[in-house]
Parts: structure tokens; C-alpha cells; sequence
């Protein structure tokens, strides 16, 4: 019985027309200009805002997520994860070799692009807790990641003027009235 069920949903399967696939779970999206990146099934896509097809930009079995473009638009940073806990890595809006900037035994997450440049994410790596990202930030072109003083921080955005920032101290999902 179950192999036929198997037939019969593979069948199914094959008739389908490509166009009538919607792509769902569409996450993180960013959009600088014209253009959209997106995670979409553990991969970064990028997209025009007029529409069209979408495009991989990343194409490795690992998980890619939190992307952000730099002020130039032509770099994405974002949180990769290959061989190992999350880590920071960028690559061109065009495609191309993602690059490591960051080597924590913890997980890092892409926050933002900051006004000068350099990248900022969230890493429990030197913090007091494990339990707690503190605020980090790398340049672009690899090198020693900055501690800042920002001991506890889940989600930032740099406000346009580039004098300020927003951000939460504790990640909302795991609050009762979540669930």
C-alpha cells in the first residue's frame, strides 16, 4: 500500500507545472536599491523589488541566514554555517566564494552593517553567560573582531544617521506569552 501511495504522490509530483510552485518561508529579507536578498531553504537568493526570477547567491549544503547588504551594495555579510557553530561571512552581491571573517567555538549571528563599514553581530564568545550574545563587530576585510561595550544584545539596526542604534537586550522567542 505505501508503495503505491509512493507512486502516486511521485506521478503528482511530475505533472506539476513549474510556474505553479510558490516559493514559501521567505526569510530575512534586505533590500538596498533595487535589489532584495532573501533566505530562502538554507540559501541566500537575490531578487530585483520589480519582480522576476530570483537568483541564488549561495549554493552550499550549509545553512545561510540574517543577510545584509553593505552601503555600497555590493557585498552581503551574513551567518553561515558549514562546518561548525555559526560564524560571519560575506560575498559579493553578484555571487562568488563566501568569505570567513569570523572563527568562534560559538555562534555568531549577522546583525547589521555599521556606519564605518565594519559588520556587527551578536556572539556569547567572551561574554559572561553562554546563555547571553554581547555585540561584536569585524571588519569586512577579516582581521580581529572589536568587543564593544554592549554586554547583552539579540537583534540591532543602526539608525540612517549613523549616530545611534536599536537594539534588544533579550531574544523574544522563548517568552511565555510566545507561546
Amino acid at each position: 500500500m505505501s508503495l503505491l501511495l509512493s507512486a502516486a504522490f511521485a506521478v503528482i509530483l511530475s505533472r506539476q507545472d513549474a510556474t505553479s510552485i510558490e516559493p514559501r518561508l521567505l526569510r530575512y529579507p534586505v533590500i538596498h536599491g533595487d535589489t532584495i536578498v532573501f533566505s530562502y531553504a538554507g540559501d541566500l537568493w537575490v531578487s530585483k523589488t520589480s519582480g522576476g526570477l530570483a537568483r541564488h547567491l549561495t549554493t552550499s549544503p550549509g545553512l545561510e541566514i540574517r543577510p545584509h547588504i553593505s552601503a555600497d551594495g555590493k557585498t552581503v555579510a551574513f551567518t553561515g554555517m558549514y562546518d561548525g557553530p555559526a560564524n560571519i561571512y560575506t560575498i559579493p552581491i553578484d555571487g562568488g566564494e563566501p568569505k570567513r571573517l569570523t572563527f568562534d567555538s560559538e555562534n555568531d549571528l549577522c546583525f547589521d552593517w555599521t556606519p564605518d563599514g565594519d559588520i556587527a553581530y551578536g556572539s556569547t564568545a567572551g561574554n559572561f553567560t553562554n546563555r547571553q550574545m554581547r555585540l561584536w563587530l569585524v571588519s569586512p576585510n577579516g582581521g580581529m573582531p572589536k568587543r564593544t561595550p554592549i554586554n547583552e544584545v539579540s537583534e540591532l539596526s543602526y539608525f540612517p544617521d549613523g549616530k545611534s542604534i536599536a537594539y534588544n537586550r533579550f531574544p523574544s522567542a522563548g517568552f511565555n506569552w510566545r507561546h
